[in-house]
């Protein structure tokens, strides 16, 4: 992988950790799912490593509704 190539996936990655925490997304099942895939590929193609275990246990337990209001707190 050519090292722009590896740049902007970086940013890629990074934007998309980003977007994994909003509220909005939790809430929404397929973006929430697609950005996870989409991290998940990146990081694979790149060679960086993925702990997807413990993601997906957060993801879940984090929408679930009566967790919504502990979300800020993580940030």
């Amino acid at each position: 992988m050519s090292l722009n190539a590896y740049l902007y996936s970086d940013d890629i990655i990074s934007w998309l950790e980003e977007c994994m925490k909003l509220q909005a997304v939790h809430r929404i099942a397929p973006i929430r799912e697609i950005l996870f895939q989409y991290w998940i590929l990146l990081k694979g193609l790149t060679g960086q490593p993925t702990n997807t275990k413990n993601i997906m246990e957060l993801s879940n337990l984090l929408t679930k509704e009566e967790n919504y209001e502990l979300i800020p707190q993580l940030e």
